[in-house]
């Protein structure tokens, strides 16, 4: 869709979306011009947001008809959902390591920059689009348990929005195995938090506690 405002848009391929060839020729100056912006200058989030609101936006989770207030008509689902990491968790990790780190896992589709480049997303497959909301919650409850806290606002939903992005290095799993929760768990998992997110350092193995915790099966979360 051509802008966050807009109700209806078009079908693109997630290749597209994911290697930038959606993208316009101004959509990417805009970026560039975003990740060239100092965060400690006073009009940072006003000149940000400007920016943000002249790029185009896709729903990763679902083709949807119309995003009308009131009236969100879904196609078709995807079987992707979409978590964020904003730039305040980023800022604590080296953001090429984390990308890597989440990619270790088998259902994660694609790990890169958001738009502004201090951001990252991931796209991770899941065997029940229907329970997306499910998923999302019980996936970020995980998450926390090893340090890392996702933005919780958007991407539980079918309609929630994803800006285009690009990253040259963006990490991307065509054979990705949708995962596959046997029960939604959403209080007190009785994993103890692993690492801190204070400092990259003490988080150099992110992915080893959540792939032993998956592969012990304590939260009964697996791969289909």
């Amino acid at each position: 869709m051509e802008g966050k405002t807009k109700t209806k848009g078009r079908a693109i391929t997630l290749w597209d979306f994911l290697t930038g060839k959606c993208l316009s020729a101004m959509e990417r100056a805009i970026i560039d011009r975003m990740r060239e912006l100092d965060p400690s200058d006073p009009n940072y989030f006003k000149e940000m947001r400007e920016l943000k609101q002249r790029l185009s936006v896709v729903t990763p989770a679902a083709v949807i008809k119309s995003r009308a207030s009131g009236n969100v008509e879904i196609e078709s689902y995807s079987g992707i959902m979409q978590i964020d990491i904003d730039s305040k968790v980023c800022n604590n990790y080296d953001i090429e390591e984390l990308k890597k780190e989440f990619f270790k896992l088998p259902f994660v589709a694609y790990a890169g920059r958001s738009c502004s480049g201090r951001g990252i997303f991931i796209l991770m497959g899941i065997a029940e689009p229907e329970k997306l909301k499910d998923y999302f919650t019980h996936v970020g409850d995980l998450l926390e348990t090893v340090g890392i806290e996702i933005d919780r606002s958007n991407g539980y939903d079918y309609h929630h929005l994803r800006y285009v992005s690009f990253d040259p290095n963006g990490l991307i799993n065509p054979d990705f195995v949708p995962l596959k929760i046997k029960r939604f768990k959403r209080k007190n998992f009785g994993l103890k938090k692993v690492v801190s997110h204070r400092t990259y350092e003490d988080n150099i193995n992110l992915a080893l506690p959540l792939i032993e915790a998956i592969e012990a099966k304590q939260l009964d979360f697996v791969p289909e």
